[in-house]
């Protein structure tokens, strides 16, 4: 191998001269002085070990060499993924027709007839270099466009996988479809794990084939407490209030598509842990409201026996007073007494009746509220519950002498 480099200047551009005259490698040399780094190659297998040592940015090479001819090795670059898109000049003493045609068929990107220019052979080297520099970085652009197209369309992908769970999830109406929704989701993401929802007297744990195995069961258990998103190699657990989600097989060959599966699947166990809420919620709400609903009837049904014994109590008081006045006046009667005493007597019995009466009066007031509010609440126990929705009535209402709905004089 020559040694014609005029020194190590790593930001020029280098370029491989294979040739068998050393004159050659002189005028090239010259020729590309202070533009171009030259390592030089007497023959091709010269040419192959300086390849494998460094890569150069353009070969120049003779055609007619001992060994290995220059079209020979211009193939075998071509075949080399290393060198397939390396620009190659062929210098050559040949310059039939027939001598170019079989330079470009062996892969050759220019022809150069010794005798040579200097100057046509350093204006051929600095466009090609120019040209394929450009050609790289238009590559380079277009795999990169590629890429992001590609990532891009991954992701909308993603997303509607995640879109679609989110949605299975809303509209879940119990625990189980809602792990079963995160399980669905997992599986279109092309991932395998297990979700696990902690409910009210019950824990669900489900993995990609039914019920998750005693193991999964227990790695979760025991990493519940940790960071609300935590990998550990390919596993990832994420853990809500009420909903652990564990992968098992992230792809670890590929950092960006963890990243955009981290944030998809912290998306997924948040949706399934505010659906597990609102069914909690819900249920309770429901609860209470059943409990306040028999309350309510219980309370109904109290007063309205108690409607019953007063309104019963206070006929037989009417009727224990017209009988006893009654007695009383036939008592008077035969009892020999003057005319003054006997308007005494009447005068004071008269009074002690009305007085009762007029207690009864009072009552009879109160006890038609009391039915008012008998019927407010019957109509709160029913399916339409007029009486809680009604203008200005609340709970203390219910129970008010005061309260403007119980002025009806009406019996129920």
């Amino acid at each position: 191998m020559f040694d014609d480099s005029p020194g190590d200047t790593p930001t020029l551009p280098l370029v491989l001269l294979v040739d068998d005259e050393r004159f050659t490698h002189g005028l090239v040399a010259e020729a590309l002085k202070g533009h171009c780094e030259l390592m030089s190659a007497g023959d091709g297998a010269d040419a192959v070990m300086a390849i494998e040592s460094r890569l150069p940015d353009l070969i120049i090479m003779d055609v007619e060499m001992p060994g290995i001819t220059g079209l020979d090795l211009c193939r075998a670059l071509r075949e080399s993924a290393a060198t397939a898109n390396t620009p190659i000049i062929f210098l050559s003493g040949h310059d039939e027709i027939v001598d170019r045609v079989a330079g470009y068929s062996a892969g050759g990107d220019d022809y150069v007839v010794k005798p040579f220019s200097m100057r046509e052979l350093h204006a051929k080297t600095m466009n090609m270099l120019e040209s394929f520099q450009l050609l790289r970085e238009t590559r380079s652009t277009a795999e990169f466009a590629t890429s992001t197209a590609m990532t891009a369309m991954s992701n909308m992908g993603e997303l509607s996988v995640l879109l679609e769970g989110l949605k299975a999830i809303n509209t879940a109406r119990d625990f189980r479809k809602i792990a079963e929704a995160v399980i669905t989701a997992i599986s279109d993401f092309s991932l395998q794990g297990a979700v696990q929802l902690r409910v009210p007297g019950q824990e669900i744990t489900l993995n990609c084939h039914g019920e998750a195995s005693p193991v999964e069961v227990a790695v979760i258990a025991q990493m519940v407490d940790l960071d609300r998103i935590f990998q550990f190699g390919k596993r990832l657990l994420i853990t809500y209030d009420r909903v652990s989600l564990l992968i098992s097989n992230l792809p670890i060959d590929d950092p960006d598509r963890i990243g955009r599966l981290r944030d998809h699947l912290a998306m997924l166990c948040e949706g399934a842990d505010v659906r597990v809420q609102a069914i909690v919620s819900a249920r309770e709400s429901k609860q209470r409201g059943d409990t306040i609903g028999q309350t309510l009837t219980d309370i109904s049904d109290a007063l309205k026996e108690i409607d019953i014994a007063q309104r019963n109590s206070r006929m037989a008081t009417n009727m224990a007073v017209s009988t006893m006045s009654e007695n009383i006046g036939n008592a008077l009667l035969s009892v020999a007494l003057s005319e003054a005493q006997e308007d005494y007597l009447t005068g004071v019995i008269r009074t002690g009746v009305d007085s009762i009466l007029d207690t009864h009066s009072s009552e009879h007031t109160l006890q038609d509220r009391l039915s008012r509010v008998i019927r407010d609440l019957k109509a709160a126990c029913s399916d339409e519950k007029p009486g809680l929705h009604g203008p200005g009535l609340i709970w203390s209402d219910l129970f008010s002498v005061d309260n403007e709905l119980l002025d009806d004089d009406q019996a129920p």
